[in-house]
């Protein structure tokens, strides 16, 4: 059969239908941005004795042909304090028929400096004054800073509130003793000492003051003694008369005052020259004097 036209062969053959050359492929046509498309091809059979070859078409595809646009994601940073943006960069191609992945990556896309950046909120400690005397008040404080492309954590104090403390009372105030300058003072004297703010420290501050009212009138305050001894008897010349003895004691602070202790019985022991009166009426207003104990002498 070798060299026989193509029509020989399709008579010498009884049945239709059987092969009288081979099948041709025309190329994969894919529409734009498509993985799947359609293919000519073309395939020789007997028909009616003579060898026919009527073009069909099937589908068909291309694996790693272009489907899609590479897409970008957008440039940002991963973090406060990042020096370096990145994006995602995704690819696409045909693989069995469908647009899919090819491959994806991070691509960097800018850069920028970030140190001393503020990559957080920062926090304060109380306002606090070391001292009752302090005029600055301090406070400490963390900062989130950027350094090196990361977020650090920076501490310190800081200044927070001012006063004036000058004269202000920054302790308790001691006292010494209450002494008196005499029995008789109503009051005494007190050395103390005081602590106040003064350029913003604690100094001290030393005086005296009054302490220690009281009434001292009647006190005893000097030596007692007693007057002379008084006659008392006028009619009978007796030698026994009376003497009051008495304390020294405070009035209105000075010792200066006399109160009366005792009254007691004294004997005279020269009565001559003393007044008396005649027991007796007497035609003329009589003055008897004492001439010697016991005994009356009239003068008219």
């Amino acid at each position: 059969m070798r060299g026989r036209p193509l029509e020989q062969l399709c008579q010498s053959r009884t049945s239709d239908g059987s092969t009288c050359g081979p099948t041709t492929y025309g190329s994969c046509i894919l529409p734009y941005g498509q993985c799947s498309g359609s293919q000519s091809y073309t395939v020789q059979f007997c028909s009616s004795g003579s060898c026919v070859a009527p073009t069909q078409w099937q589908s068909c595809y291309t694996d790693g042909s272009y489907c899609a646009d590479t897409q970008y994601g957008s440039c940002s940073y991963a973090s406060a304090c990042a020096t370096t943006a990145y994006r995602t960069v995704t690819s696409y191609g045909c693989s069995g028929g469908s647009c899919v992945v090819t491959s994806s990556y991070s691509q960097a896309c800018e850069l920028r400096g970030t140190d001393s950046l503020s990559c957080g909120p920062t926090s304060y400690g109380s306002c606090d004054f070391p001292s009752s005397c302090a005029t600055v008040a301090s406070r400490s404080y963390t900062s989130n800073v950027c350094s090196g492309g990361s977020c650090t954590g920076q501490s310190g104090t800081m200044e927070c509130s001012w006063r004036s403390t000058d004269s202000l009372s920054c302790g308790p105030t001691s006292y010494g003793s209450c002494s008196y300058a005499s029995a008789c003072a109503n009051s005494g004297t007190t050395s103390y000492t005081s602590y106040v703010c003064s350029g913003g420290s604690c100094t001290t501050q030393g005086g005296s003051t009054s302490c220690g009212n009281r009434d001292t009138n009647g006190v005893v305050c000097g030596p007692s003694s007693c007057d002379g001894c008084q006659l008392t008897d006028y009619v009978g010349c007796s030698p026994w008369g009376q003497t009051s003895c008495y304390d020294t004691v405070c009035a209105s602070g000075a010792c200066s005052g006399r109160a009366t202790t005792s009254q007691t019985q004294c004997y005279i022991n020269d009565m001559y020259g003393q007044p008396c009166w005649a027991t007796r009426p007497s035609i003329c207003a009589c003055a008897y004097m004492c001439n010697q104990p016991g005994t009356q002498e009239t003068m008219c």
